[in-house]
This record gives C-alpha cells, sequence and structure tokens, in this order.
C-alpha cells in the first residue's frame, strides 16, 4: 500500500503509514518499533547496568556497615549490664537479620556479598566509654537509615524496595529506642544536686 497524498517529511509520512494500518493488527508498529527498540538497546542497557551497578555499589556499603554493627553491639554489650545490654544485644540481633536480608539481595543480583567490614568498627573500638560508643554507634545507624531513605526511590523490583523499607523502620525504630537509653545514662552520670 501507499500512503494517500503527499506527506512533508519522512516523519508525517511514517506517524501517517502507522494510523492507517493501526487497524491491520498494528503489524507495522510493531516492526517499527522492534527496529527502534534494536537501535536504542545498547544505550539503555547501558544505562540500566549503571544504575544497577550504583545500586549493588550501595547495598555493599550498607552490608559492611551492619557486619560492622554486629560487630560494635556484641563487643560493647560485653562492658555493660542492664537495659543498655539488651539494647546492644537486640542491635547486633538486628542487624544479624539485614546482613542476611542483604547477602540475599546481593545474591539474587548476582553480585559476590563482601566481607568488608570497614573504618567504622576500628573508629568505634577505638571509643573506650561504651556510651560514647553507643552513642556513635547510633549515629551509624542514622546513617544506615538516610542511606536506605535516599536508595528505596530507585529501586524499581518490588521486593528489595520492600525490604529495604523493613529495614529503614526497623532502623527508625531502633535509633528511638537507642536515644532513650543514651538519655537515661546521662541522666545517671549528673552529679546529685545537678540534675
Amino acid at each position: 500500500m501507499k500512503p494517500h497524498g503527499k506527506s512533508p517529511n519522512a516523519e508525517a509520512a511514517l506517524v501517517q503509514a502507522l494510523r492507517r494500518w493501526e487497524g491491520e493488527g498494528g503489524a507495522l508498529a510493531h516492526a517499527v518499533g522492534s527496529k527502534l527498540s534494536r537501535l536504542f538497546q545498547g544505550e539503555v542497557d547501558n544505562a540500566v547496568d549503571a544504575e544497577a551497578a550504583e545500586i549493588i555499589e550501595t547495598l555493599q556499603e550498607l552490608l559492611a556497615a551492619a557486619q560492622a554493627s554486629v560487630l560494635v553491639a556484641v563487643r560493647t554489650a560485653r562492658e555493660v549490664r542492664g537495659e543498655t545490654r539488651k539494647l546492644l544485644l537486640a542491635i547486633r540481633r538486628d542487624n544479624a537479620q539485614r546482613c542476611a536480608m542483604l547477602i540475599r539481595s546481593l545474591q539474587r543480583a548476582g553480585a559476590t556479598p563482601s566481607t568488608t567490614i570497614g573504618v567504622f568498627y576500628e573508629t568505634a573500638m577505638a571509643i573506650r566509654d561504651p556510651a560514647v560508643r553507643l552513642a556513635f554507634l547510633n549515629r551509624g545507624q542514622r546513617w544506615l537509615a538516610h542511606r536506605l531513605e535516599r536508595l528505596m526511590p530507585r529501586v524499581s523490583g518490588a521486593r528489595l524496595r520492600n525490604e529495604l523499607g523493613q529495614m529503614h523502620s526497623a532502623y527508625s525504630e531502633s535509633i528511638k529506642r537507642t536515644d532513650l537509653v543514651l538519655s537515661h545514662l546521662r541522666a545517671a552520670t549528673v552529679p546529685s544536686g545537678q540534675a
């Protein structure tokens, strides 16, 4: 078939042809779409690959930080008692669960989970006062929550996005609990008559 009339340019001719043959099963539209897809697939793949690589890199960072948090919590729990110890054991447990989730997510993406702990652990353990170390650990939790908040909108997969959302909520709750324990510790260290 030939298009009726003269089209002002090739683009207009293509639009006319697509409209005319739309009722014939969309064969031309499909053929053109397939060709355009092949032409631009390389650029799309590169963009998708770059975005996926950035997400994987962020997941690796989160894993390293969560692993460091487990170790800091374990070591610090040995030095304290009462509610502070209970809190630290809960932080250890929760971060161990998050490590397992991040490892599974990385493996699903075809990445090898990192075993790197990073400088956070060394910096935290250089702090001798357990209460000050706990405050530093809580700063780490805030960093993790912030990173998760920034990462979630970039994740298209519903499963991973949901898991990251659960992690963010868990860190937010842990931050609140830690803030409460820290406030009690600070109050306990105030000399009598100065409270």
